[in-house]
């Protein structure tokens, strides 16, 4: 006869039941609380705070400009790599 382990232990089942509710309970649209966001009129304030801008996503922009004109500049694939200045 053979005894096998269980693949998930009570904690491992707990952790997934936990995200699951936590994912149940996101708004699909602003990614915060559902509750919270739409919650009624006066009960809450929301302010948009201004934009920052992703250094890699202009420097991946540009990059796929300069090769807009190779053949086939779909099939490209970039990528980019971060490097923080040390001192």
């Amino acid at each position: 006869m053979t005894v096998r382990e269980p693949e998930f232990g009570d904690d491992d089942r707990a952790w997934m039941a936990a995200l699951a509710y936590w994912r149940d309970t996101r708004c699909p649209l602003c990614g915060g609380d559902i509750r919270d966001c739409t919650g009624p009129e006066g009960e809450i304030t929301v302010k948009v705070p201004p934009p920052r801008r992703c250094r890699a996503t202009d420097a991946l922009l540009d990059e796929r400009q300069r090769y807009k004109d190779s053949p086939k500049p779909g099939a490209l694939l970039f990528r980019t790599e971060v490097h923080r200045r040390r001192g």
